[in-house]
């Protein structure tokens, strides 16, 4: 139905994972479930969780305490696509 995952590292966490099924969402849970893995990891220095920027988890995050701290961006190449010319 849902699950967190926490990851440690010396005196810092990262919650790399809140997951709640599709047929469960809009009920609370991901808040619940976020709430105790928080909690869990309460005795780590920093505290990290991750977000795309497209998604509405963010402000759930917010809500929570988290802020921004820096954005990424992502890039794909298709290996079977040419690279544009002039390229290098």
């Amino acid at each position: 139905m849902a699950f967190a995952q926490i990851e440690r590292d010396g005196g810092a966490a990262e919650i790399t994972q809140v997951y709640v099924h599709p047929e469960h969402r809009g009920q609370g849970l991901g808040s619940l479930i976020t709430r105790a893995a928080i909690e869990r990891a309460s005795d780590a220095g920093d505290l990290w969780i991750c977000a795309d920027a497209e998604y509405t988890a963010q402000d759930l995050y917010a809500r929570l305490g988290f802020a921004p701290v820096w954005s990424t961006i992502q890039f794909l190449r298709e290996l079977d696509v040419e690279p544009a010319s002039g390229a290098g």
